[in-house]
């Protein structure tokens, strides 16, 4: 899509212009096609107060675009079923993760990016999650780049199962410090691109926060094996390791009792722009390794225990309350 789309698609479908540029760049790289996007708006609450007050009903949506596969398996009731939640853990495969499941789950997906941006800011969003349960209830995904302990996740309207995928975490860091330094959109862009791997370790707290275990953070709320174990035992978990992305998807149509309707495509591979190099070519990289390594010990021992899928949830349970 292309931003001056997505403007009309506001301007004809919620009677104006997106609230701020960052709401068009969001729309722009998602991946979804034009009808994709129009049914998005469509489902919005947004929109359906908008008809009703043109009309004084609130009317039946059109069908979802032809590509799209409708989530409901048939005879099956949305309150019967749980909440998805896809954490997308940065460089982990995440963009393929998302085109796919939101296709496999369409209609009922929600993003928590666009539901940060409709919000304005963290705070605007717990408010509105504590005083509107109902937001989510006519949902089975949510996808985004947010912790366990989110209130996204604090109040799921019914029974959660959590999905992600882990990537080995050396490789994640060197992945997350080229990404950093070769997009200029990213927050920690400015202060790490011209810095060595090293130093960004070193002096830059932010960066290296998002690579300390942050993996383990972002899914158990915790790096200690007591805590990660009753996370394990208490919620419903698939995990997937980054280079068994196929077995996963079974995992999650078991799971779900879903199944997927495109092909994972991961294509989304960032080359260094010209005179950059890679943080794994820069010439201390065996130290800078070994200090990955070091600080990440616990999600190394749990990435390299769990083997290819992690499933903390029966086959078809998730798919049934009563299970």
């Amino acid at each position: 899509m292309t931003p001056e789309q997505v403007e009309l698609g506001y301007r004809l479908l919620l009677g104006r212009r997106p609230e701020r540029p960052q709401v068009i760049e969001i729309h722009v790289n998602s991946g979804r096609t034009v009808e994709q996007f129009g049914w998005l708006l469509m489902q919005s609450q947004e929109f359906r107060m908008r008809m009703r007050d043109a009309t004084g009903l609130v009317g039946a949506l059109p069908p979802p675009p032809p590509a799209g596969v409708h989530a409901m398996p048939r005879g099956r009731a949305l309150d019967a079923m749980p909440i998805y939640y896809f954490v997308h853990i940065p460089k982990t495969a995440g963009t393929a993760m998302w085109k796919l499941l939101g296709d496999m789950f369409h209609p009922f997906v929600h993003f928590y990016h666009l539901l940060l941006a409709e919000a304005g800011g963290e705070a605007q969003l717990a408010e509105r999650l504590a005083k509107e349960p109902q937001l989510l209830q006519g949902k089975l995904l949510v996808c985004g780049h947010f912790p366990v302990t989110h209130p996204l996740v604090r109040h799921a309207p019914r029974r959660k199962v959590l999905l992600s995928v882990l990537r080995e975490p050396v490789e994640r860091a060197v992945s997350f410090y080229d990404h950093v330094r070769s997009r200029a959109d990213h927050p920690l862009h400015e202060r790490i691109r011209d810095v060595s791997f090293s130093r960004a370790l070193a002096e830059f707290p932010e960066f290296a926060d998002q690579v300390n275990n942050y993996q383990l953070r972002q899914l158990f709320g915790t790096v200690e094996e007591r805590g990660i174990r009753r996370m394990l035992t208490e919620n419903n978990y698939v995990i997937g390791r980054f280079d068994e992305l196929p077995r996963f998807i079974e995992a999650v149509e078991n799971v779900t009792g879903l199944k997927r309707c495109s092909e994972l495509i991961t294509t989304n591979v960032k080359r260094m722009p010209n005179g950059m190099e890679s943080g794994a070519d820069q010439p201390d990289f065996a130290a800078v390794a070994e200090e990955l390594r070091r600080r990440n010990a616990a999600e190394i021992a749990f990435y390299e225990a769990m083997g290819p899928v992690r499933v903390t949830v029966s086959t078809g349970a998730a798919a049934d309350e009563g299970a």
